[in-house]
């Protein structure tokens, strides 16, 4: 029995095996980022399985004992990740929190949607090749200004509390986890924390990434390559769909408003605080994907994924250090 009296349990044996995961995709990415509006327009005309936010740890009693923010290094075959990740992408779920916005639960297609697996995609990658992973990342300061709206917690600690994250990833930024600072400054450093681990350890090619800038100003060019990556016919009702607000837009945001929300943040991070947020993209080494001064992203994925090499951290510390 679950959290709150929901029951888990493998959907009817449909998904029973490696092989039916031919037909799953997994939508990744922070919290805050569009990780629901990217699912929606994947799955506009609910022909997916829609499983939404599987590995929160108090709704699903299958990941109870994953961290708010799990890191998962590749090749670990620990029970404790594989016994419940196993169950989940090879025979599905049914929980009244991850149906909660399912439509089609007898699809032979699956969608899962997590903003809680950003820090183990490369090891999901390495035991499930088969699952398509599209991932998305947003301006940092449009993540921190949602998630400061919506009085939600920065995490920092969860990231700090787990030895090997820090050890293989953030050794070079451990004093950032720690220190005092602004809490728009704490929020980016989550946010960094979360997008730094998948770009350095997905390699090229193996999954599709999604600006949400691209997105919101070059729509039906990424859906198009988007169903393409899914090997599915892009048709127009996905484009349509892209102008519908998801089903967590909250009060106030932006495309409840009519304001643009690719440049709506602006008006919440105080100008005096982009000198800071830049110099923590430049110690996570992520300010050639976005800076602060400018909302769109220096990356586009107009044109290639990332190289894995540009995101070494190796002497890549704070001017001056």
């Amino acid at each position: 029995m679950g959290r709150n009296g929901l029951t888990d349990r493998a959907a009817d044996g449909t998904f029973d095996g490696p092989e039916k995961m031919n037909d799953l995709v997994f939508v990744a990415g922070s919290n805050r980022s569009g990780t629901t509006w990217l699912a929606e327009l994947i799955n506009y005309a609910s022909e997916y399985d829609y499983c939404f936010e599987p590995f929160h740890p108090k709704q699903v009693s299958l990941f109870s004992g994953f961290s708010w923010r799990q890191y998962i290094e590749t090749g670990d075959k620990s029970p404790r990740f594989t016994v419940p990740v196993d169950r989940l992408l090879g025979e599905g779920l049914r929980n009244g929190w991850t149906d909660q916005f399912n439509r089609n639960p007898s699809s032979g297609r699956r969608l899962i949607k997590a903003i809680r697996a950003n820090l183990f995609l490369a090891w999901l990658r390495e035991r499930y090749p088969q699952v398509k992973i599209v991932f998305i990342l947003r301006h940092p300061c449009a993540v921190a200004a949602s998630k400061i709206r919506l009085n939600w917690p920065d995490g920092r600690n969860v990231f700090a509390n787990q030895p090997a994250l820090v050890e293989r990833h953030l050794s070079h930024v451990d004093d950032l986890l720690k220190e005092e600072c602004s809490l728009v400054n704490r929020h980016v450093i989550s946010w960094a924390v979360e997008n730094l681990v998948p770009l350095q350890t997905l390699q090229p090619d193996t999954y599709h990434l999604v600006f949400y800038e691209d997105l919101c100003l070059h729509g039906e060019r990424e859906l198009e390559k988007l169903f393409a990556f899914l090997e599915r016919r892009y048709e127009p009702g996905a484009l349509a769909a892209l102008r519908r607000p998801s089903k967590l837009a909250r009060q106030g945001s932006a495309i409840l408003t009519g304001s643009d929300p690719v440049t709506s943040w602006q008006r919440y991070i105080p100008s005096a605080q982009l000198a800071s947020i830049d110099k923590i993209l430049h110690r996570f080494n992520l300010e050639r994907v976005y800076t602060a001064d400018n909302p769109l992203p220096r990356l586009s994925s107009a044109f290639s994924q990332p190289n894995l090499d540009a995101f070494s951290t190796t002497d890549h510390t704070a001017p001056g250090k």
